[in-house]
Parts: structure tokens; sequence; C-alpha cells
């Protein structure tokens, strides 16, 4: 038994998909499955993603293992995508040989020498074209074999794979850029901004943690847009390195286990357990709770396999509560806020020896309003409220500036009315008056003073003649 496997949750139900893998393997393209597959508990994920994560012992290659290498990528690369199978059967084209698990999986054990087009083979072949990943039609997740394209759990966990064989080939062989590195590493960073002094992000994308952690580099920090807005985003970052070069925005941190045995599950549940933040708009990933859908698969099982339900149970209690205080204190922080702005705003206007404008006048009825309705009492007492919402407001409240403020309204309503009135009038009337004849008489004389006759043009052509 070796270290992936001791004290995993699920271990017996894993083992019994990689017997099934074995023999499926052995079958020939077509006889692969064929039927809807089910992907295995949400929970089990990093399980999954631990079991294919591939361990580095560095050695040579010989020189018929480098051969195999690129007889592999190239048979794994030619063979049929599973997710394509759909759309060929219904043009009626055929289908051929589908990918299968025993190539990729021998692309990962010679991979884990640490020879770098190994390596670089590998990872290709986990990450293919980026859909469902590089499975093959026996893997044991939906591929999308089975008609309808599902393939979320087998694309999360080959994208992370993609990303940890990211960075062993960067700790190995230095920096690359390349389409696979780009993708797989925004799938476990991308959704993360960094600041001037951010510590390590830990990596991970909806369906798994990514095994390993990085840093932002001092090319990032000094970056134009750190210094402008200081800040930057990692999707962005990874994606300007890899098509602009230069050197890489993150670097390898650490690695770190995602799976282990009892106490590494008891540390797991605990960590989780404090870590929670109640949010209206939970994420995919964990952004605004702190967990990702596994980690909730992950602690709904663990609690109910080890009778820890209750725990979990006051712990959301626990933090709905300090919720609900966070979000009162807030409120209350804010209407004393409010309250003040108006107490001060009436005070300034009223010692001001400078005109007051209506601007600001109307700035301090809506600072006033939102204080409350003492405060907007306060207001009305010394100024006439216009806002026909606020003026409802403080007469439903008994307000003994009701009357004033009605007949106020009264009369801004019979001025706005006068006012269209008159407009109206004006467009109404605007072509009703009698139009100037067209063409016009033009007396001629000569150059002496002659009067010589009159003479028919237009108006604008006397115009410019001088006529009077």
């Amino acid at each position: 038994m070796d270290r992936h496997q001791a004290g995993k949750p699920g271990f017996l139900s894993c083992l019994a998909a990689v017997l099934v893998l074995a023999v499926s393997a052995s079958l020939p393209a077509q006889a692969a499955p064929q039927t809807a597959r089910q992907d295995p508990p949400r929970w089990e994920a990093d399980i999954w993603f631990d079991r294919f994560r591939p361990t580095l012992t560095p050695r040579e290659l010989t020189k018929e293992e480098r051969e195999e290498v690129r007889a592999l990528a190239q048979k794994h690369s030619a063979a049929l995508a599973p997710w394509r199978v759909r759309s060929l059967v219904e043009r009626g084209e055929p289908v051929g040989e589908l990918r299968q698990q025993a190539t990729l999986l021998r692309l990962f054990e010679l991979g884990a020498s640490g020879d770098e087009e190994a390596m670089l083979a590998a990872r290709s072949a986990i990450y293919s074209d980026g859909n469902c990943g590089g499975w093959g039609d026996d893997a044991p997740f939906r591929v999308g074999n089975d008609g309808n394209r599902e393939c979320g759990y087998a694309q999360g966990v080959a994208l992370a794979l993609t990303a940890y064989w990211t960075a062993l080939i960067w700790q190995q062989h230095g920096p690359e850029r390349s389409g696979a590195a780009d993708i797989g590493l925004k799938s476990c960073f991308g959704f993360q901004k960094a600041f001037p002094h951010s510590g390590p992000f830990i990596g991970r994308n909806a369906y798994v943690q990514c095994g390993f952690s990085m840093t932002v580099t001092e090319a990032a920090l000094k970056s134009r847009e750190m210094k402008r807005n200081d800040r930057i985003y990692l999707d962005v970052a990874l994606f300007d390195y890899r098509k602009k070069g230069g050197k890489p925005p993150l670097a390898v941190h650490a690695f770190f286990p995602t799976v282990g045995d009892a106490e590494f599950d008891r540390q797991r549940f605990q960590g989780l357990l404090a870590s929670y933040k109640p949010a209206k708009d939970p994420d995919a990933v964990g952004l605004a709770t702190g967990w990702s859908e596994t980690d909730r698969a992950w602690v709904e099982h663990y609690a109910a396999v080890n009778d820890r339900n209750g725990d979990v149970k006051a712990m959301l209690e626990r933090k709905d509560r300090q919720l609900a205080d966070a979000i009162w204190r807030a409120n209350q922080s804010a209407r004393m806020m409010r309250e003040s702005e108006c107490s001060k705003g009436l005070q300034s206007l009223a010692t001001t020896h400078l005109r007051v404008t209506d601007y600001e006048v109307r700035s301090l009825e809506a600072t006033c309003a939102r204080a409350g309705d003492d405060y907007l009492e306060k207001f009305a007492q010394r100024y006439l409220v216009v806002t026909p919402a606020n003026i409802d407001r403080l007469c439903n409240a008994g307000s003994a500036t009701c009357s004033r403020l009605r007949a106020g309204q009264d009369q801004r309503n019979a001025e706005f009315a006068a006012e269209e009135k008159a407009k109206r009038d004006a467009l109404n009337n605007a072509f009703t008056g009698k139009l100037p004849p067209a063409a016009v008489q033009v007396r001629k004389y000569d150059q002496n003073g002659n009067y010589l006759g009159t003479e028919t043009m237009t108006r604008g052509e006397a115009d410019l003649r001088g006529a009077k």
C-alpha cells in the first residue's frame, strides 16, 4: 500500500474502480463501455486527483522508452476524444479508435521519470483539447461519451492535473509558455488577485485542491498594472506571460498533500469548520464562504460517517449568528454616520454667511431622509421639503409641517403645469403666423440713379444684392 492509499476515505471504492479500469483497458476500442456512466461522489474528487497525481522518481529514460514516449503521445493524439463520438454518429461517420486510459497512464508513468520531453507529453495528454480532458473512454468519470457531453468532474480533475504537471515542469526544467500551462494554472489560480504584500496562493478549482501553492514574482510586483492599480489579476498576468513573454508572474512555492490518514481528515474537518463564512451567494470555488462545492460535500460525508453532524449544525448556527451580529453592527454604524451628517449639515447651513444654494439644501434633505424620520422632521422645520415621497412620509407620521409642505407642493405643481402649458402653446403657435412671400419685387436703377422698373426674384437673392 503506497502513500496515496493509506487511510483514504472511500479507498475500497477507489480500488474497485481501478480494477474495473484494468479490465476495461485490456478490451479493444470497439468493446469500450458505451453506456451512460455516473461520476464518483463529489466528496471523493480530491482522492481521484491524488490517485492520478504524479510522484517524480528522477531517472534517465532508455532509448526505447524515449521512442515509446513519442509513439504513445502520437497514439493518444490521433485517437478520438470520447466527447466527439456523438457528433460523428449523428453525421453517420465512422468513430474509429477511442482514447484509452492505458495510453494516458503509461505516459504518466514515463513522465514521472522527470524527463522533460516525457513530462511535457504527459501534461499534453491529460490537457488534450481542454474540453473534457484527455481521459480515455474507460475513465472513471463522465467524459462526454454518454451523449450529453457532461464532463465537469472529469474536466476539473484534468485541469488540476495539468496545473500540477506544469508546476513540476517549472520546478525541474524552468518556466515555459504554452496553452496548457496557461489554462491549467488559470484553473487553479486565475480567479485570485494579488496585492503588493500577498502571501502564497493555494491552488484550487471548483472540484479539487491542486496540490501546490505559488507566489507572485518580482516581475509581477514591478509590472505596470501593479504600479498603476496596486493589484494584479492572476488570470490576466498568466495570459500576458503566455502571449507577450518576459518573466513569469508566478513561481512554485510548495507542494502539499490533499488526502491522508484519519488524523489528516480530522484536521481538515476542523479547519473547514473554522474557515467557513456564511454568504447569500456561495460560489463553486469558495471565494465567498471559504468552502468549495467539494469541501461542502466532503464535510457532509465526513460528519455523517464520523457522527459529527452536531458539530456542523452548531458551527452553522454560530456562524449565522456572527453574520447577523456583523450586519447589525454595520447598519448601526451607517445609521449613526447618517445622523451625524444630517446634524452637521443643518448646523453648517444655519451658521454660514454665504448664500445657500438650492443644490446644498436638496442634498441635505436626502441626507436627513436617510438618517430617519426624526432627522427629516428637523430639516422640514427649517427648510422646504420638495421630494414627494419625503412629504408623504412626514405627513403620514403626523408632522406639524405637513400643511405647509402640501401648500408648497401644490404651488410647485401649479407652476409646473403653467410652464408646460406655455411650452405647448409656443409649440402649437410656432407655424401659425403669416409666412413672408417666397418672391419679391425689387426696383432697378441705372448707374446714374434713373429708375428702370422692377424685377422679380427670391427674397434670399434680394438680400444678397442688398435690396431694401
